[in-house]
């Protein structure tokens, strides 16, 4: 069912009739106009024009004069995901394909100068890559008289329009379902009647030939028996546009007469509009039952052509049509549904009989459970609204968006009633996910130590939060923004920084950790980190930048201080390096004599040592050699051996390693006579001990020599020491 554009107008038409006011956008495009502020409050920033617009299907837009928008309805924002905030830098162009760029521009031309604007269509790609046809109708929006921009409606017709390309081919099935068709059929010029075109059936029927007919006006024609009749049925379709099974009398050649029912519509013949008339040989009422039920097979094509799930009742309730697209959505089969009635149509959505908005446009006084629906526009014969659904098809809650309408017949009794859902749950969702998620910035934006700040592309705050403000010394976010209108010279304590930054942002997009130095409110300077990025549109044109900075004007100060006494420290340290340098050298002057002094006191031990083990070979040794001659009893040998091993050990080496060792006057001798070839016993008679003591004093040697876990003889140790 194809409602014209106009219609949808219609629901906004004190806006289309002009009389508001409008504040004209500025733009990167062409500069905003001066002194020309609402003289009313704009349409749009009423709560009930946005409600109206935003429920419309088709798009609803505003212009101002330099071709920005100024507003869209959902339909638009949703189509082609433009953010909310992006709308005013957003050109009418830019959603217009560039092959429609002159048809746009210059229906835009006619509006803005006053004339109301001639439907155009127009092609463009929505958010995903896909293109789109647009059927546009707009009107002027004036304020005192002067057009300060337009308002239009955009409908969708990409369906319709891929439905006219198929048209072009049905009208070739068409013709050859014309002529093959069983039922009579004519063509026929609606102002004098004249036949452009007859079935086989009609001159079989009729008994006349081809040639006969085609050209002949039907008043003409000595076919009729009633020709009074013949122009009531004229008249009633001049009238209504159609006739539906109209009975008429008809004669044949032969003068046979035949009953029939005459329907007739005005249809696209060949770029024209013509009168298809059929007639039902009521004579032959297979053929009749067959047409009618090809009748019913075109209303469901109709139906099962929609995108939307949609079905339809009778007046009776009982459901007559059940289309894909709901078959679907519900998973419930045509067959299953068709001819079910008490408000089986609700169970696959509601799991329960009850009225929904369908029983609304057949029974408008049919009560709806409260709380349940939202009703948002309601008419004579049309209702749309949205349900929330706790366990829908899918066993999961869903929203549900819906529209139902009445059918009536010819003489305008309620014949049924027809209704298309949509499934809006992931459109609630995201709504709900991106309010939430501009609660949650506006909270970090808000509460944030760091200041965080948008500026125009030339410099000029647009946003700040109170800790932008607050480090650079503005009472509040607003002040900042009401002073700041170049941000290079007021904000920047040297221009060459704000250079600096551009350029980096040409370059890369973005700024990261970049100190720089701002000047704040009282003068000062004050030292931040700067992070910066660049905002972009779809087509990568530089919206505004959005950044933050950090006060690190203290830390730069403690650097400052830390830089100036580690120059303070780095002096000293220089100072005390050179007295040390200074007194190393005197140590090492005093190190070298102290080596020569112990070189020579060395020397004079080794000199001492080898005199005094010299004079003992000399002087006391021979005494020793001349007394072992003389008698001397066994006491007194032991005694001399005794006194030469001493005197032995004290010009040997190993008494000079014993020492080493640490070992005790006790250890020392008992290691000299093992080192003689002594046995315990011997060394234990000699020493006047016992052998256990002995014993003890040898475990001890093993010990200090290291050689105690070992089995090492401990004389051949010994000697190997000596």
């Amino acid at each position: 069912m194809i409602i014209d554009i106009r219609v949808s107008l219609s629901y906004i038409s004190p806006i289309m009739r002009g009389g508001y006011g409008m504040k004209v956008k500025s733009s990167s495009r062409q500069p905003a106009k001066k002194n020309n502020q609402y003289a009313r409050t704009p349409p749009w920033s009423e709560p009930s024009f946005r409600q109206l617009a935003d429920n419309i299907m088709d798009g609803v837009y505003c212009i101002n004069t330099d071709g920005y928008f100024t507003f869209l309805n959902k339909a638009i924002i949703e189509q082609y995901n433009i953010s909310p905030d992006k709308i005013h830098a957003t050109h009418f162009l830019d959603v217009v394909h560039p092959t429609y760029h002159d048809l746009a521009s210059q229906n835009f031309q006619r509006v803005i100068s006053g004339e109301n604007g001639i439907p155009y269509e127009f092609r463009s790609e929505d958010a995903n890559g896909q293109l789109r046809t647009w059927e546009v109708l707009s009107k002027p929006l004036r304020l005192d008289g002067k057009v300060v921009g337009l308002i239009g409606i955009a409908r969708d017709i990409t369906e319709r329009k891929r439905a006219e390309e198929a048209l072009k081919e049905s009208d070739e099935r068409f013709s050859v379902a014309f002529r093959v068709n069983p039922a009579p059929m004519t063509i026929s010029t609606i102002d004098d009647g004249v036949i452009l075109d007859v079935n086989d059936r009609w001159l079989s029927m009729l008994g006349y030939a081809r040639d006969e007919m085609i050209g002949k006006e039907t008043a003409n024609l000595p076919i009729w028996l009633d020709y009074k009749a013949r122009a009531s049925f004229i008249r009633k379709f001049l009238k209504e546009g159609f006739l539906r099974g109209e009975p008429v009398q008809l004669r044949t050649r032969n003068g046979e007469i035949r009953d029939t029912l005459w329907s007739a519509e005005l249809v696209k013949y060949r770029g024209r509009e013509v009168v298809l008339s059929l007639l039902y040989d009521i004579t032959e009422r297979k053929q009749a039952e067959e047409k009618l039920m090809e009748a019913y097979r075109r209303l469901d094509e109709i139906i099962e052509f929609l995108p939307d799930a949609t079905f339809v009742i009778n007046a009776d309730s009982k459901v007559i049509a059940w289309n894909r697209a709901i078959e679907q959505m519900t998973g419930v089969s045509k067959v299953e549904m068709i001819g079910k009635g008490e408000y089986e149509y609700a169970l696959p959505f509601y799991g329960e009989r009850r009225p929904i908005f369908i029983d609304l446009a057949l029974r408008p006084d049919t009560q709806l459970e409260n709380g349940r629906y939202n009703i948002a526009r309601r008419s004579a014969d049309t209702i749309y609204g949205a349900a929330y659904v706790p366990e829908t098809y899918g066993g999961k809650g869903a929203y549900l968006s819906g529209g139902a309408s009445t059918l009536r017949d010819a003489a305008g009794n309620i014949v049924g009633a027809i209704e298309s859902i949509r499934d809006i749950t992931q459109l609630v969702q995201t709504e709900e996910a991106l309010r939430e998620s501009e609660e949650k910035y506006r909270y970090i934006f808000e509460n944030s130590v760091e200041g965080i700040y948008q500026t125009s592309r030339e410099g000029r705050v647009i946003s700040a939060n109170r800790a932008n403000a607050r480090i650079l010394g503005y009472e509040s976010p607003e002040e900042l923004i009401d002073t700041i209108k170049d941000i290079g010279s007021q904000i920047y304590a040297y221009p060459e920084d704000r250079l600096k930054v551009m350029e980096l942002l040409n370059k890369d997009g973005l700024i990261k950790n970049f100190e720089v130095q701002f000047r704040h409110k009282n003068g000062s300077i004050v030292w931040v980190i700067l992070n910066v990025h660049c905002v972009r549109d779809n087509q990568g044109r530089i919206l505004c930048h959005e950044g933050t900075i950090q006060d690190i004007t203290e830390r730069k100060r403690a650097e400052e201080e830390l830089a100036k006494y580690r120059e303070g420290l780095e002096q000293l340290v220089a100072e005390r390096t050179q007295d040390l340098e200074y007194k190393t050298k005197a140590l090492e002057e005093v190190n070298i004599s102290l080596k020569v002094l112990l070189r020579h006191r060395e020397e004079d031990k080794k000199e001492l040592e080898d005199r005094f083990v010299m004079n003992i070979k000399k002087l006391i040794m021979p005494f020793a050699e001349k007394i072992k001659r003389t008698h001397l009893d066994e006491e007194q040998l032991a005694y001399l051996g005794i006194i030469e091993t001493h005197l032995n050990d004290i010009t040997s080496s190993l008494t000079k390693r014993m020492h080493q060792f640490n070992f005790t006057p006790r250890e020392v001798e008992v290691a000299s006579l093992l080192n003689e070839g002594k046995t315990t016993k011997e060394i234990a008679r000699i020493m006047g001990i016992a052998n256990s003591s002995i014993n003890t004093h040898r475990n001890q040697i093993r010990k200090k020599l290291g050689i105690s876990k070992k089995k090492v003889n401990l004389r051949s140790h010994l000697q190997s020491i000596d």
